[in-house]
């Protein structure tokens, strides 16, 4: 979750710029470019939709990680060793569940964000604007583009946290506290030798995480 919160921080001026570029077009032919976009809206402006962003965000986090982690769980080998084909089912499949459950928060998100037209409705905050949403469209209304967010997010998690495991087993850096002095956990003879340059289990998909949680 904190994590998710530290991401939004950095993220949201991109995401909504990114929102007023996608529907620049519907505007009456008006052309925009980043530049234009960052220009109107201004430093404060560029966080509008920043606290909607965070109650998806923190969310979507604190699902994807532990699904992500009990996942590893059920798709490892007889050995407890997870390989790539593993680990990207693993990160697929954390982000199914993560991505539509978090659709509403990302409906709100986006309606705040979103330069309104002529005739369209408006929206001050995320109060209003679910009371605005649930009222003028219906419950239902929260749950549009959940399959999408999902076809795009899984997909994005699986391979950035297949590639991020991957690096993590033949790379190793160290933040001042060295590598594992012990092992966590004892692996049956016929496992894989795992050297301490190629498996680190600290690392977030490692073992310490998985018992935890």
């Amino acid at each position: 979750g904190t994590a998710g919160m530290c991401e939004t921080m950095i993220t949201n001026p991109v995401e909504i710029v990114k929102i007023r570029l996608q529907v620049a077009g519907e505007m009456g032919g008006v052309r925009a470019s980043a530049v234009h976009v960052v220009k109107e809206l201004g430093f404060r402006g560029l966080y509008k939709g920043a606290s909607a962003c965070l109650m998806r965000d923190i969310p979507f986090s604190g699902i994807y990680f532990p699904t992500y982690a009990h996942l590893k769980l059920y798709t490892a080998d007889e050995n407890g060793y997870n390989g790539p084909l593993s680990l990207f089912a693993s990160a697929m499949g954390a982000g199914v569940p993560a991505a539509y459950l978090c659709t509403p928060a990302d409906v709100i998100k986006t309606r705040l964000q979103v330069k309104a037209r002529a005739g369209q409705e408006t929206y001050k905050n995320i109060p209003d604007a679910f009371r605005k949403i649930l009222k003028n469209e219906g419950a239902r209304a929260f749950w549009k583009g959940g399959p999408a967010r999902v076809f795009r997010s899984a997909p994005q998690f699986g391979v950035t946290l297949l590639t991020y495991e991957l690096l993590q087993r033949f790379l190793y850096v160290d933040f001042g506290r060295g590598p594992p002095k012990q092992p966590h956990t004892s692996l049956p003879p016929t496992a894989p030798v795992l050297t301490s340059s190629y498996c680190f289990p600290d690392h977030i998909g490692g073992y310490r995480l998985v018992h935890s949680t």
